[in-house]
């Protein structure tokens, strides 16, 4: 940066335009009265207080373009960090909505789906919206009775047509995955991409997979789909998917 940026963004300059901003003011209120011999002197200070306000314009100016300047370098740093360290495959929530929203079929390994039965999260909106727009989901789960209140509660909660959900529950000793996994992309003519969620207790990060490894878990699926039945059969989500069918009865009559 120059001298002259320097010196018209420093504090002083604004303090010292400023102040003789309020000077002029008191100046002119009192010369107001007095008579035209004082016109000249007026003439002074208002075109000093014009120099002031444009003065304080300019450094305003300056400050601005170099904020814009300092946070364009910041995230220009970031994107070399990024690059340079291969880390491509952090993602953010931003992301995997818009992967999700895209996709057609989601297949989902999780432990739990907490925030997908709680309305008030955006998760949550976000699966209302998806399944309203005839998106389909799979999900594998634990077998044990947390995990078939929480089906239940799925059910009452969420709306969507019969098969469009399907709940795959292994057996608690065989479910090796303590990480949130989703594989999105799973319909018809979509490549699938999967996105593990890596636990931290400091920070949330989404690690995007490769297609390597996104064929694997694709295949896992395949392969608990095929030894454990679909959990919608259960009584317990049964028992939940017949209040849900009364209750959209009884909105429609």
């Amino acid at each position: 940066m120059s001298y002259t940026a320097r010196f018209i963004t420093h504090p002083i300059f604004l303090i010292l335009c400023v102040g003789s901003a309020y000077l002029i003011a008191f100046s002119l209120d009192y010369l107001k009265d007095m008579e035209t011999e004082y016109l000249f002197v007026r003439t002074i200070l208002i075109a000093t207080a014009a120099s002031c306000f444009l003065g304080t314009l300019i450094s305003i100016l300056f400050f601005r373009e170099k904020g814009r300047s300092i946070t364009q370098e910041f995230i220009q740093d970031l994107d070399d960090i990024v690059k340079k360290n291969n880390y491509e495959w952090v993602v953010n929530q931003s992301y995997i909505a818009k992967a999700e929203g895209n996709a057609d079929e989601t297949w989902v390994f999780a432990q739990e789906l907490t925030y997908a039965i709680q309305p008030e999260t955006e998760i949550f909106k976000g699966l209302a919206k998806n399944l309203n727009r005839g998106a389909r989901y799979r999900f594998y789960m634990p077998d044990h009775p947390k995990v078939h209140k929480i089906i239940a509660d799925f059910f009452r909660l969420h709306r969507f047509e019969e098969g469009q959900v399907s709940f795959y529950l292994v057996p608690v000793e065989a479910f090796v995955f303590n990480a949130i996994i989703s594989i999105y992309g799973m319909g018809k003519d979509e490549t699938p991409t999967a996105i593990e969620f890596m636990p931290n207790n400091n920070v949330v990060v989404w690690a995007e997979m490769d297609q390597k490894f996104t064929r694997e878990m694709v295949r896992i699926g395949q392969a608990l789909a095929e030894k454990y039945p679909n959990a919608t059969t259960r009584s317990a989500i049964n028992v939940a998917l017949v209040n849900k069918k009364k209750t959209v009865r009884k909105e429609r009559s």
